[in-house]
């Protein structure tokens, strides 16, 4: 999103307003120049997505966070009286930039113009400033990322799962930012149409079907599934890439889905945001390729990945669950070669028990082939994942077993949510830290030395009411486990509890 204050000649706004990706707004505080300006859009036909508007000259018309370009064409509209420079600050997005005209004294000398800015600047804090000698000089402002936003670059945060974000501003809503589609989903007994959201750098990244909402069920046309980045500030459509071979044709006999089953399992950690590239599985059975994250564009495609089902990135390295026949080794590619670092000595079962079922109230649809899954995470040295009735310690180097144990399942995990689980672990939270893993079965909750893999603490918890999985579990140095009730179980290193009173929000 550009805005252009002051421009006396709308020739720059039409210029960026070319660009289709763009949406551009002209501010003035002249009546006539908005018409003039408003005019010559209506000329070249992209009146709409380019627009002109009258402002007071002081407050910005755009909530914060919202505007990724700003351009001054004169600079004496900003500061004393005028714009202030915080207000222009407050509506750039972070990592925006602004542009502003330098302007000058009856002698062209621009020196205490620039002294001012300098001196404010400073006070504000939070934006970089350097000279750019155009056609005239101008002063490029770009604003800073703030701390106290994180990045959500995995499906549960980062590659550790803990789904913990290290964000102080995010909270409660109170207003809308943005609106984008689609606004329907399909049908919501079929799978859902947004799948693998995550983000880096500013943009939203995510996987969508955008075929048509009414045309549900057996017969209904092919899916049309694409990757799509938008600004994650405003919501504008930076690109988007279209998918092969995804949905539920590819992975189910049925389009129906009996509630409130979700396969394949973790398909929602086939995407992962690193800086400004992704690492995402173009197809159900695709190799991983490397993508743009301005642009969409592929810049490479890594050997030997074919059938990934998770994707972790960790020490400029992918960590990937790739699977063979019905088991699943574990690969670590190296980003800089695009080369296998090592590969699992042996294939892991992993498993396939969760909530989901083949048979309804009423009927039954044709049982479908479920991928197991290894419920991947890792951290420091340590990766770890599920297979079969255990938990498996790999080091993070050189791949090799260093520990496996029993996870120290209860009989009501046997049968939870009527499933059948052959005493398998269930899919659901793993998390990694320097000393500990922690796994959570839907009535049970174990710490495992990451080193050794000796159980450090265990202990009993409720299962989800809103389904019969083993939900999520986050991880500082305390345990915090959400048991579908308005109580949060909270525990030490020790394994001591002490229960804390939750509310809804």
């Amino acid at each position: 999103m550009i805005v252009v204050i002051d421009g006396e000649d709308v020739n720059l706004t039409l210029a960026l307003g070319r660009d289709e990706r763009f949406v551009v707004q002209t501010l003035a505080t002249d009546k006539d120049r908005v018409e003039r300006g408003r005019q010559a859009i209506q000329r070249a036909g992209c009146y709409g997505r380019v627009s002109a508007i009258r402002f007071d000259g002081l407050r910005l018309p755009y909530t914060d966070n919202l505007v990724n370009l700003v351009v001054v064409a004169e600079g004496s509209s900003v500061g004393g009286d005028n714009l202030a420079l915080d207000e222009l600050l407050r509506v750039l997005t972070p990592l925006g930039t602004a542009y502003i005209r330098i302007p000058t004294d009856d002698a062209g000398d621009t020196s205490a113009w620039n002294q001012q800015l300098a001196e404010t600047l400073r006070g504000l804090g939070g934006a970089h400033v350097e000279s750019m000698d155009l056609d005239t000089p101008w002063l490029k402002i770009t604003k800073a990322w703030p701390k106290q936003i994180d990045e959500w670059t995995h499906f549960l945060h980062g590659p550790d799962g803990n789904p913990v974000a290290q964000d102080s501003i995010v909270g409660p809503p109170r207003h809308y930012q943005w609106i984008a589609g689609p606004t329907w989903a399909q049908s919501h007994e079929s799978d859902t149409n947004l799948r693998c959201l995550v983000t880096g750098r500013g943009r939203l990244y995510f996987i969508v079907n955008e075929t048509p909402t009414s045309l549900a069920g057996p017969e209904s046309p092919p899916d049309k599934w694409f990757l799509q980045a938008r600004d994650a500030f405003n919501g504008t459509l930076l690109w988007k890439r279209p998918i092969k071979d995804w949905g539920w044709r590819q992975w189910k006999p049925s389009w129906f889905t009996p509630r409130p089953g979700v396969i394949p399992l973790n398909l929602d950690k086939r995407l992962v945001a690193a800086g400004e590239k992704l690492y995402v599985t173009l197809g159900f059975r695709a190799p991983v390729s490397e993508v743009d994250g301005r642009t969409g564009e592929i810049l490479r495609t890594f050997a030997g990945t074919e059938r990934t089902s998770e994707i972790l990135h960790l020490d400029d390295s992918l960590i990937l669950t790739v699977l063979q026949d019905d088991q699943a080794v574990i690969k670590r590619i190296s980003l800089a070669d695009g080369q296998i670092i090592w590969q699992s000595e042996k294939s892991y079962a992993g498993t396939t028990v969760d909530y989901y079922r083949f048979t309804a109230r009423g009927g039954n649809v044709e049982p479908a082939k479920v991928d197991p899954t290894l419920d991947l995470a890792a951290h420091g040295n340590t990766v770890a994942l599920i297979d079969g009735d255990s938990i498996v310690g790999l080091d993070l180097y050189t791949g090799r077993q260093r520990w496996r144990s029993a996870f120290p399942l209860v009989k009501a995990d046997f049968n939870a949510g009527r499933i059948n689980t052959q005493k398998k672990l269930w899919n659901g939270a793993m998390i990694v830290t320097d000393e500990v893993v922690v796994h959570a079965s839907p009535n049970q909750l174990a710490a495992f030395s990451a080193t050794t893999g000796q159980i450090l603490w265990q202990h009993r918890k409720s299962t989800c009411s809103t389904s019969g999985t083993s939900g999520r579990t986050s991880l500082s140095s305390m345990a915090w486990s959400g048991p579908g009730v308005p109580s949060w179980s909270k525990k030490n290193s020790k394994g001591a509890e002490a229960v804390v009173s939750g509310r809804s929000v």
